[in-house]
């Protein structure tokens, strides 16, 4: 238990402004009921104009579903296939979001430790082990939500690498990394295979570093040659650099791949790029402890071989001292997987929340069993015909969600007092620089403020959130666009315009 741990030295770098039971989920207060269905009677002049607009804009051979939903009674004020199931892509997201802040609670932290572990008695060396215990945190070496904070990762790896340093002058006889709070099965099997290498199909694991991928920026030289600037970088990892520099910006061509632990840079490089290349790390745990470990070779701290906790290890022992420690608030994960669109943030969400809620190593399946059971608390058992969840970013092709599902549980944690603030400022607001929603309502006049979250995987495109007026008043909306076949012209900027018109329309009845 923690309580029992020696903690001489133990800090906190940096407090990032990032249910025991499972079938047993208490019902917060404020929390809403289920969504309520129109009043029959005559059409209300919202659904006459999004029957119209639908009719009129989507594409032949695309279904598009609708709903728009009051926040303060869970009325439905428009719905065209509200009830259809249909692939949800990144909107799958604030599904995850939502049940996460439900079971881990808004103050929730991950916790990364740096542990010394003492020697057995009479070993023959009695140096202690230096244990890198993870719990999952999406965000840990993250540059993005260091800089946030004001940190950098010189600085972070200054830290534990000085914390080391006092913790056992005489060096360390091991390293281990202890990523058990996850199970090992690092990617859905309905992924598409195609892009586990991608930052965006990266695996996930209980002990994550930089997003899991490596930064690689090429940048020309002179005489013709080709630099490569690598993060992170060291003895697991080789870079194997043939590419040449060219004058001609119109000759860029060139590729950056990872084969095993062998990095790949060829082609023609004319400029340096505005984003470095991401591909993903093949061990982002070992990767990290061997990579810890030449940062204390080079500062003189001998480390010892590099090698992953077994089952039969405890994760925190008894004489074991936590030297440093890291902790990013779920909040600035949220942020990561909502405005950002970043998969593994959510697939640690999802894992995390099987965590809490039965003890067990996170899986896919576990924390989808708990998100079900969330979506059940609030919008009723039989509110949730047709949903199935398999990730929780919404990249395998097999989830299924209803609009009305979907605008429904927006409404609900607006509604909810413990976690409507969190929920809110997870989501990402028109213009907002480094989200997915940049460059989104660009030319369209509201009365009041969009938060949402849009998604596009191929063949699916997919906008829900928040529209709420200067006086308070909320409404939630969920719009998923789905090709009927492979056939079907499905043209994203398309899609796009069709919601941001349907969210005009919903904008304008609000007034």
């Amino acid at each position: 238990m923690l309580n029992a741990i020696h903690r001489p030295v133990a800090v906190s770098l940096a407090c990032l402004a990032l249910c025991a039971a499972p079938l047993a989920v208490a019902k917060s207060p404020g929390a809403p009921a289920a969504v309520q269905d129109r009043a029959p009677g005559a059409k209300s002049a919202l659904q006459a104009k999004v029957d119209a607009y639908v009719a009129a804009h989507a594409p032949k051979g695309v279904a598009v579903a609708v709903t728009m939903v009051d926040v303060a009674s869970g009325a439905v004020l428009a719905e065209v296939r509200g009830g259809q199931p249909m692939a949800p892509a990144s909107n799958l997201k604030l599904l995850t979001s939502a049940a996460a802040l439900d079971v881990l609670g808004a103050d929730f932290n991950f916790e990364t430790l740096l542990i010394s572990r003492p020697a057995a008695p009479g070993a023959a060396d009695a140096r202690p082990a230096l244990v890198v215990v993870g719990d999952g945190d999406p965000a840990f070496f993250d540059i993005r939500t260091l800089s946030a904070a004001k940190l950098t990762t010189d600085q972070l790896q200054t830290a534990w690498v000085q914390a080391a340093q006092k913790a056992s002058p005489a060096g360390f006889r091991e390293v281990v990394v202890d990523d058990r709070v996850f199970d090992a099965v690092h990617h859905p099997a309905t992924w598409p295979k195609d892009q586990l290498d991608d930052w965006y199909g990266v695996g996930v694991y209980g002990l994550n570093f930089h997003n899991n991928v490596f930064s690689v920026t090429p940048r020309p030289s002179k005489g013709g040659g080709v630099d490569v600037d690598v993060f992170p970088l060291g003895d697991f990892i080789t870079v194997q650099n043939t590419a040449r520099a060219s004058r001609d910006r119109k000759s860029e061509q060139f590729i950056v791949a990872r084969a095993g632990n062998i990095l790949k840079v060829a082609g023609v490089v004319p400029y340096a790029p505005e984003e470095p290349f991401r591909p993903s790390m093949a061990d982002p745990s070992l990767n990290f402890g061997q990579w810890l470990a030449g940062k204390l070779a080079a500062a003189k701290v001998s480390a010892g071989p590099v090698r992953r906790a077994g089952g039969g290890e405890p994760k925190i022992g008894a004489g074991d001292t936590v030297i440093h420690k890291i902790q990013t608030p779920i909040q600035s994960v949220l942020n990561r997987t909502n405005r950002d669109s970043y998969n593994l943030y959510a697939e640690c969400l999802l894992k995390s929340m099987e965590v809490k809620a039965t003890g067990h190593q996170g899986s896919f399946a576990g924390g989808c069993a708990v998100v079900r059971q969330v979506l059940a608390k609030r919008l009723g058992e039989a509110g949730l015909a047709g949903y199935e969840q398999i990730d929780g970013c919404g990249l395998s092709k097999g989830n299924r969600v209803t609009t009305r599902q979907l605008a429904g549980l927006v409404a609900s944690m607006d509604r909810d007092p413990q976690v409507s603030a969190a929920y809110r400022t997870s989501m990402a607001r028109p213009g907002m620089e480094g989200s997915t929603f940049a460059r989104r309502f660009q030319g369209v006049k509201l009365n009041g403020a969009v938060y949402g979250k849009s998604g596009y995987i191929s063949g699916v495109s997919a906008l829900s959130g928040l529209v709420v007026q200067p006086n308070g008043r909320a409404a939630s909306f969920s719009i998923l666009c789905n090709a009927e076949s492979s056939k079907a012209a499905f043209d994203n900027r398309t899609m796009k315009a069709l919601q941001e018109g349907l969210v005009q329309l919903l904008d304008g009845e609000m007034k």
